[in-house]
């Protein structure tokens, strides 16, 4: 394995041979899986198992959650208390909100196997993505979406020409 400057690598964290740890990485009691990718700028929490070949890129931070191998989370994203399938495309921008509405009830999201998430979305657990399926650009997705199917939820643009003429003093 290569582990580059200004890494820190701390508790009970496991490197697998072959796997890359780019600089500015922290991971805390976490599982790098053989030829795995990671960082830099990234912030593997406790839990956190990165399969083989999968990566965990720039600005991302996974707490508690199972990634699969050959799946990439390539930059800007938080993934918490989820399950990702293998060979899953997590876009820019993606985060799971699994904010507790009673204490000590945190849910966990489920992505399946070669999903593909657009960027900013956000997924709200408990929900499951099932395998195959795309997720739109700029959805907050709340319910359960099935195999091989595109969920989209988002508002329609509206834009209002003019609007602030005379509202600013500018």
């Amino acid at each position: 394995a290569v582990v580059h400057p200004f890494t820190s690598l701390r508790g009970s964290t496991r490197v697998a041979a072959g796997a890359e740890i780019g600089s500015h990485v922290v991971a805390i009691d976490a599982e790098i899986g053989a030829a795995a990718m990671v960082g830099p700028f990234c912030y593997l929490r406790p839990g956190t198992v990165l399969g083989a070949r999968a990566k965990a890129g720039t600005f991302v931070e996974i707490k508690n959650s199972t990634i699969g191998e050959g799946t990439k989370v390539p930059h800007l994203s938080y993934l918490g208390d989820a399950e990702v399938g293998e060979g899953t495309n997590v876009g820019a921008g993606t985060i799971t909100a699994n904010f507790p509405h009673e204490p000590g009830e945190k849910k966990r999201t489920t992505i399946g196997r070669n999903v593909r998430t657009g960027i900013h979305n956000g997924l709200e657990a408990p929900v499951t993505i099932g395998d195959g399926a795309w997720i739109g650009g700029g959805s907050y997705i709340t319910e359960d979406v099935p195999p091989d199917s595109l969920a989209i939820a988002r508002a329609e643009q509206v834009t209002k020409e003019g609007y602030l003429r005379g509202k600013r003093n500018d």
